[in-house]
């Protein structure tokens, strides 16, 4: 190995700042693929639900309503017939087809 002028050995350029590209010439490490600048860090990935998860799609899509009326309520709307409408409506339960989740409960479960 030869010595510089000085007598001393020639030395590598440190890997942070440059390297050598295919044809030999030294690329600054700003143009290098994955550097970020010393006050930057590289972007983290949050991992979500996978895209097959039905409460997923309901997130994005919205739910999928579907309501029942509980046995009291209709009882009620029978017997007692102008009044017993509302207790009828009162006892309506929503529950999304698709995940399952209950959007209303009525009032008797």
């Amino acid at each position: 190995m030869s010595t510089g002028p000085t007598g001393a050995v020639p030395t590598a350029p440190p890997p942070a700042v440059t390297s050598k590209s295919a044809d030999g010439a030294y690329v600054p490490a700003m143009q290098q693929a994955g550097y970020y600048p010393p006050n930057m860090q590289p972007p983290v990935y949050v991992q979500g639900m996978p895209p097959t998860d039905l409460r997923g799609i309901c997130l994005r899509q919205g739910h999928v309503p579907v309501e029942s009326f509980g046995a009291m309520g209709i009882v009620a709307a029978i017997c007692c017939f102008p009044i017993g409408i509302i207790c009828c409506i009162m006892d309506r339960r929503e529950q999304c087809s698709r995940c399952g989740e209950v959007l209303q409960a009525g009032c008797s479960n």
